[in-house]
């Protein structure tokens, strides 16, 4: 006699394969793969894929944050939140090939060159006039010929050196320093020194004063003046309308 206990029996408890079984098989590999891209971008890949590579794991898997889970199927987010990140060790091997860049300006394009712009701050002196002195050895004659080697000096405001310029009393100073007789550097100082001589007996070397201003007669209806900013001293006609003729020797 056999005995039938009723019951059936039963396969394992499966999920029924449809349609979007395998969609949803295939949604998980596709995001395996994007992992395993992601990683190899970054170089992470290599120790993975590698036998004999030492790679530090944590102990507990971690979750990959930079991944869209929205745009996954279930299957494919409980894949990849499983999945663990791969760190690669701090002392492994990194090669990088590297080569000299050669870059070529395109034609026409400006060259820039920094230059050093020398500036000569020498004062340019115009030559000295060729003039006809007399020579008879006289302070006067004498004095003309050290002002006639003083012409293109620069006009400087109280000035009373060749090397800082000459203002018009400055100049007069100087000329007569150089033959041991002191004038004062003011034009209304060698007017209250000097002595007045008549126009009609004047000699080089004598001064010539006007307010403001005073010259050295050279002869000949000429004289050596330094005159206003922007000049330099110089040799030339009378121009003064009237003047006081003086002598300091």
């Amino acid at each position: 006699m056999s005995y039938t206990d009723g019951r059936g029996r039963h396969r394992a408890d499966r999920a029924p394969i449809t349609p979007l079984t395998t969609l949803s098989r295939t949604a998980g590999a596709a995001a395996r793969r994007s992992v395993l891209v992601a990683a190899a971008s970054s170089g992470l890949v290599a120790t993975a894929l590698a036998p004999g590579a030492q790679a530090a794991t944590h102990s507990e898997p971690a979750k990959i944050s930079t991944v869209d889970f929205d745009a996954l199927t279930s299957q494919a987010r409980e894949a990849l939140a499983a999945a663990p990140v791969i760190a690669v060790a701090s002392d492994a091997p990194f090669a990088v090939e590297s080569a000299a860049v050669q870059v070529t300006a395109p034609a026409g394009a400006a060259e820039t060159v920094s230059r050093t712009e020398a500036t000569s701050r020498t004062t340019e002196r115009t030559a000295v006039p060729s003039v006809t002195v007399s020579t008879d050895g006289s302070i006067g004659a004498r004095a003309v010929s050290v002002a006639l080697q003083l012409t293109g000096i620069r006009y400087v405001s109280g000035g009373s050196s060749p090397a800082e310029g000459f203002d018009c009393s400055g100049l007069v100073s100087y000329v007569y320093a150089q033959l041991g007789i002191y004038v004062p550097h003011s034009s209304s100082a060698i007017r209250d020194m000097g002595t007045v001589i008549p126009a009609s007996e004047m000699l080089p070397g004598d001064l010539l004063w006007s307010p403001g201003h005073i010259a050295i007669y050279a002869g000949d209806g000429m004289q050596v003046e330094a005159v206003y900013a922007g000049t330099a001293s110089r040799y030339a006609p009378i121009w003064q309308d009237s003047y006081t003729v003086l002598r300091v020797y």
